[in-house]
């Protein structure tokens, strides 16, 4: 018999830049977080996204930056898919 138990997920997120003057990821892990939902459960996960999280260190500046511009944001759960994308600008 099937037993119906409580389940453990890692919902991440992951920020990529457009179009930057070097090259970088498409994508950049951001934050996570981990989550216990009971079987039929559902939980809202939100993510605050700071300046720093859009930083990247300028090797010809030799400081972090963040350039305007547009930005790519990406929820993931489940391994292998994102499940949640949009833009927005700096």
């Amino acid at each position: 018999m099937l037993e119906i138990v409580k389940g453990k997920e890692v919902v991440q997120l992951y920020i990529g830049d457009e179009k930057c003057s070097v090259i970088r990821p498409v994508k950049e892990l951001k934050d996570f977080q981990k989550i216990e939902l009971a079987p039929g459960e559902e939980k809202i996960v939100s993510f605050k996204v700071g300046k720093d999280a859009l930083k990247f260190f300028n090797e010809t500046l030799h400081d972090w930056v963040v350039e305007p511009g547009a930005f790519k944001v990406y929820i993931w759960f489940f391994f292998d898919r994102y499940s949640f994308y949009s833009k927005f600008c700096v």
